[in-house]
């Protein structure tokens, strides 16, 4: 896309639009600091359409 996206507003759009799944949590690198959440596509995710465009 060539666009710099906001890392909230990334987050809160896939999390609104219900795509991934959270099936656990991975080790932090180093060993140290809060887990990282893992997530799997959800079911039906892989033909989801943002309504809304990327403004330039």
């Amino acid at each position: 896309m060539d666009k710099k996206l906001e890392k909230k507003s990334f987050r809160r759009r896939m999390a609104n639009a219900e795509l991934l799944k959270e099936v656990g949590e991975g080790k932090p690198e180093g060993g140290k600091g809060r887990p990282a959440a893992l997530y799997i596509p959800a079911p039906g995710s892989e033909e989801h359409l943002f309504t809304r465009a990327f403004n330039d």
